[in-house]
């Protein structure tokens, strides 16, 4: 009887390509995944600020317009927005938009049998990086990948999941998972625009960038640590005034002021997405009282705790009242 050899397979993970790179740096977080169905004439203004954006045309058709440059979108087209300035999307060229996002103009009470139709799917997500970063900066601030450039990926149900878990956050395992498929999601995206449209930049993560991405990602991942700029720099293995020289020279902010941020969009995120007291985001969040907290919220975003809550929920209401799904079922 022969004696049966087992051989042991190493598996060499693959150098990250740009898309993984991109991944890796942004680390997407899906805010708000809404769908609308928009009869012309319709507009909205967008104004990301920090944040980024996914449209893609269910069907139907519109025009992008934004300080730099303008173009027309049709049935399957994605259109991926990382920062940047503010744009409008409307259904076609010289439409004033009506609203701003997330709100969507609403269908008029009695449309014409005639009047064209565009159905939009968004994902709004929140980067990690700062718009004026060095390393962010090499990445197009406006990526338009048509339809025709090759067949995308089934995208409905996969909306579908994302808005599920992003608006649930405060539910067991569920922030977690919605990071995930915002991450897949954005991933997704990229490679339509890497495979169809441009090659992508990669971006150097070697040496000290690689430490100061880990570093990144440790913040983000434990936002209500003890962070402090000593303690940065000894996770980078760096002096505090070199590390505080090459925070500010690839991040374009100070270290405390990333710290800050990612505190700020989180809080945002748990005003928004859940019902959770202000002591226990005020804990989620490493602010040692819900009084520290509502002081830093006020401050930061010019805007008090509690009416940041009730706008942020508004402003939600006729978004989630046009979710995926139903848009779908239509």
């Amino acid at each position: 009887m022969s004696e049966k050899k087992q051989h042991a397979i190493e598996y060499e993970r693959p150098t990250p390509d740009a898309v993984s790179q991109w991944i890796r740096l942004l680390q997407p977080r899906a805010r708000t995944a809404l769908a609308a169905r928009l009869v012309h004439p319709w507009g909205f203004r967008v104004d990301l600020q920090d944040d980024a954006l996914i449209h893609r045309i269910e069907s139907g058709r519109g025009v992008f317009t934004n300080e730099n440059t303008q173009f027309h979108v049709a049935e399957g087209d994605l259109i991926i927005v990382v920062g940047g300035p503010t744009f409008t999307l409307t259904s076609a060229p010289g439409v004033r938009p009506s609203t701003r996002f997330p709100n969507v103009p609403p269908i008029p009470a009695e449309p014409s049998v005639s009047a064209e139709v565009t159905e939009v799917s968004t994902v709004l997500f929140r980067l990690g990086i700062h718009p004026n970063s060095r390393l962010r900066r090499s990445l197009p601030e406006v990526m338009h990948v048509p339809s025709k450039a090759g067949e995308p990926p089934e995208w409905i149900p996969l909306l579908e999941s994302v808005a599920d878990f992003a608006g649930v956050r405060s539910e067991s395992g569920a922030s977690d998972i919605a990071d995930l498929l915002s991450q897949l999601f954005f991933a997704l995206a990229l490679r339509s625009y890497q495979k169809n449209i441009h090659s992508l930049t990669g971006v150097d993560l070697s040496g000290r960038n690689a430490r100061l991405l880990d570093l990144l990602f440790e913040v983000r991942a434990h936002p209500s640590a003890p962070w402090s700029i000593d303690r940065m720099a000894e996770r980078v293995t760096l002096s505090r005034s070199a590390f505080c020289d090459l925070f500010l020279k690839t991040m374009a902010e100070p270290p405390m002021e990333y710290v800050t941020r990612i505190r700020m969009a989180l809080a945002a995120d748990l005003l928004s997405t859940t019902d959770l007291a202000p002591g226990e985001i005020a804990e989620a969040t490493g602010y040692g009282s819900a009084a520290s907290l509502i002081r830093a919220f006020n401050r930061y975003h010019d805007v008090s705790f509690g009416n940041y809550r009730h706008r942020e929920r508004a402003q939600m209401a006729p978004a989630r009242g046009r979710s995926v799904a139903s848009l779908r079922a239509e």
